[in-house]
């Protein structure tokens, strides 16, 4: 895509009166690039929309799967992994976002920090109980707030 002054009205009312004014009417000439740049932005928030919506049909469906695949472990008397793909993308989030989701998702404090230990997630202090606790309590007041 070209890049043009129409962005930043200081720089093309700069450039108009460095040209000596205007010599012709501009406006249609805005018009259109306004009209452009306005179906753009329609065809990539309809672009956004389709995507959220396959993302969240996509989680649902992945814990769904996981649902049945713990479901089946148990049902045949098979130990669930202590370590599920899942919790490993909880090394690259902060301990408040952790809290969240599991707050979210009904889960225990408790459990929270077995699966961080379990992952080692990378604690900053050595008193882990107090940071996940801390963190839980975060989570609550910003939900709570919302």
């Amino acid at each position: 895509m070209p890049h043009s002054l129409i962005g930043d009205p200081k720089a093309a009312q700069g450039a108009i009166e460095l040209a000596g004014g205007p010599t012709k009417d501009l406006r249609p000439l805005l018009k259109t690039r306004l009209e452009e740049l306005e179906r753009q932005q329609r065809e990539l928030l309809q672009r956004r929309a389709e995507l959220e919506e396959s993302l969240t049909m996509l989680q649902k469906d992945i814990e769904t799967i996981r649902d049945m695949a713990s479901l089946e472990s148990r049902r045949l008397g098979d130990r669930e992994p202590l370590i599920e793909t899942s919790d490993l993308r909880f090394l690259s989030m902060r301990l408040s976002d952790i809290a969240e989701e599991f707050i979210v998702e009904n889960r225990s404090k408790t459990e929270m920090m077995n699966r961080l230990q379990v992952i080692n997630y990378p604690f900053q202090k050595s008193d882990h109980g107090r940071a996940v606790h801390f963190a839980w309590v975060n989570a609550r007041r910003r939900q709570d707030k919302r």
